[in-house]
């Protein structure tokens, strides 16, 4: 696909960066992490040699009751086969049962730890970042993930929210969150045609091989919520990635669905380029009525920065195969955006969690950099939500 973007074209943001333009967390910050780091040293201390402290205990404390139990069964008269038998089952529930405490007590320890974080680090990177912003470990309501109308699983889909950014710029409500959409998998499969070489090869299932019922992701990343100015449509306007995807190495895909986006064929929306996205909209009139070149710019830099054509389509296809190193390939990042009422919806793959670490971390909080990785991580989610705000500018 041609470059169709000109990124001279684009309005400029204000140099909202300047203060922060060598990406390296200030010194300021250095107590908190020293402070935080001795909270983690108390939780690892606490979980260090668990599993053995709670594996002989268990096996000193089942062999005794079981071999007090027998004995008071058998009138107190012992045998070496009922002695050894209460010592064998103890190692045996010991083990289980020592297994399932320390995997427990682990995630829960690991879990306050990332609380604790969270409030005393990442709350005050995020206003320093950008002052007009606050977090909150709290997600966004369902209701608020649905109203894009993105994706299939619809209200009746669960959402799981946290992290959640928020605040007002430029006297807009804006708010970015991870999300993620999980529901049932329907029966129906769409078909993507490959090309390879000239011939046409009919794949079934080509991007993921579902069952009927099957619990599935239908969207995990980051979402972006912005207040418009001048934008008040009551059928929501969508954006999303072509369906036609070409790949390199003479492979080509067409009319590839992407199972879990919640647009109709017949709303297709003719933006009279080639772009790479595609517009989709019930009320076709009201949509061009609000698409301007300077909307377009603006998504057309969006999908140009944020969305990377990658091998994700070639998950379970057969010709894998035919061309190996294919699989090499990086899976890319999905954009989808969503004007609806007065708001922009943008739902951006990212598929690791972010602000999270391990209270058994290799390395302590200051030599792993989780810091100064939580810090360029605000970094990047500020200037999305400064770009994507370009609406109002």
């Amino acid at each position: 696909m041609s470059k169709i973007f000109d990124e001279n074209l684009l309005p400029k943001a204000t140099d909202y960066d300047s203060s922060l333009s060598d990406n390296k967390l200030s010194k300021e910050f250095d107590a908190t992490i020293l402070q935080l780091e001795g909270e983690r040293e108390k939780f690892y201390k606490k979980t260090k040699g668990l599993f053995k402290r709670v594996y002989f205990r268990t096996v000193l404390v089942c062999s005794i009751s079981f071999i007090v139990i027998g004995g008071f069964v058998n009138d107190w008269k012992y045998t070496p086969s009922s002695i050894i038998g209460p010592i064998m089952i103890s190692f045996v529930v010991a083990l289980i049962f020592g297994g399932i405490y320390t995997l427990v007590r682990k995630g829960t320890n690991n879990h306050k730890f990332t609380r604790i974080l969270k409030e005393n680090l990442v709350s005050k990177l995020v206003s320093h970042v950008n002052p007009e912003l606050t977090y909150s470990i709290e997600g966004i309501k369902k209701e608020e993930f649905h109203k894009a109308d993105l994706f299939v699983g619809g209200p009746k889909s669960t959402v799981r929210s946290e992290d959640k950014i928020f605040g007002t710029i430029n006297g807009k409500y804006v708010c970015i969150s991870e999300c993620k959409n999980q529901g049932r998998a329907a029966a129906t499969q769409g078909q993507t045609k490959i090309k390879v070489m000239g011939k046409t090869i009919t794949q079934e299932k080509a991007h993921t091989d579902l069952n009927m019922g099957e619990f599935v992701d239908y969207f995990r990343g980051l979402f972006i919520e912005i207040e418009l100015e001048g934008y008040h449509l009551t059928t929501p306007l969508k954006f999303v990635p072509r369906e036609n995807k070409k790949v390199e190495n003479g492979i080509s895909f067409e009319g590839y669905v992407q199972k879990f986006i919640n647009v109709d064929s017949d709303d297709l929306i003719d933006l009279k380029s080639d772009r790479e996205y595609q517009a989709y909209c019930s009320d076709k009139a009201q949509a061009e009525s609000v698409i301007s070149e300077r909307l377009l710019k603006i998504v057309d830099y969006i999908f140009f920065k944020y969305n990377k054509e990658g091998a994700s389509i070639f998950e379970n296809v057969a010709i894998l195969n035919i061309l190996p190193g294919i699989k090499d390939h990086k899976i890319s990042k999905n954009v989808y955006l969503s004007i609806v009422g007065g708001r922009l919806y943008l739902a951006l793959e990212w598929p690791v969690d972010l602000f999270e670490t391990d209270v058994f971390l290799k390395k302590n909080l200051v030599e792993s950099g989780i810091a100064q990785k939580i810090y360029e991580d605000l970094l990047f989610i500020n200037r999305l939500i400064k770009e994507v705000n370009l609406l109002n500018a």
